[in-house]
């Protein structure tokens, strides 16, 4: 791991040193209500896409403190979520502990800690935007290892726009909704700010697949709408 990735682990595990805490940094509340709420739209968005099966072993890469594997791993018959912040991980395990077959793990950079075909089904939000494009290639390019043949990893994240009607849409929303709204229910206005400046340096959804595919998936996506965010499939081929 470098000094990027001990900085990026020691701030997040700085957020999330009670649960309170960590479901603030994820969500901008510390409510389990809200929490459920609004990872229910994100979860429906994700389960039309991976259309995960009762016996299937599904992972998530970012998964916080499970707020969609509490969602989803019921649906499935094991569920891994694995984050760079052990005390992410750690909050993970406590909120979905009376689930069967579901954990959570710290991870140590991209590596990830599941066999060679493994895994049926696969998803991230909003984590890539946060990584720079030589540990998303090397992301996934073990996604690509874990997955069986015919698995599916799914990605909805906030790429950069290409048309000229999406950027603007995008960008008055993300500098003038998105920080005002975050700051409010978070008190992390500054954090929103900088996802603005971060979606402008980041991949098209053109070029995010591109990368997807280099990696062995076969792979389509779509907007999402209003276009602020983008939705990847990748497949494995059989």
């Amino acid at each position: 791991m470098d000094a990027a990735d001990d900085s990026y682990k020691a701030t997040w595990n700085a957020r999330s040193t009670t649960l309170a805490d960590g479901m603030l940094a994820v969500d901008g509340s510390a409510d389990e209500a809200v929490l459920a709420l609004t990872g229910a739209y994100t979860a429906a968005q994700l389960r039309a896409a991976l259309r995960p099966a009762p016996g299937e072993h599904a992972f998530e890469i970012g998964c916080g403190v499970g707020r969609l594997g509490a969602q989803l791993a019921p649906e499935v018959a094991s569920w891994t979520g694995l984050d760079i912040a052990d005390n992410m991980a750690a909050l993970a395990r406590q909120r979905v502990a009376g689930v069967p077959g579901a954990t959570a793990l710290a991870l140590d950079g991209a590596r990830l800690p599941m066999a060679d075909a493994s895994m049926d089904k696969g998803w991230c939000v909003a984590v890539y935007i946060h990584m720079d494009k030589e540990d998303m290639v090397l992301s996934l390019r073990e996604v690509a290892r874990v997955l069986r043949p015919g698995g599916r990893f799914v990605v909805l994240e906030f790429f950069r726009p290409v048309s000229m009607g999406a950027r603007l849409l995008q960008g008055s929303y993300n500098r003038l909704v998105l920080p005002v709204l975050g700051g409010l229910v978070s008190g992390y206005g500054a954090a929103y700010r900088y996802l603005a400046g971060s979606i402008d340096a980041f991949e098209t959804r053109a070029g995010f697949e591109a990368m997807v595919q280099a990696a062995g998936l076969s792979v389509h996506g779509r907007e999402m709408f209003p276009p602020v965010a983008g939705l990847v499939v990748g497949e494995k081929p059989r």
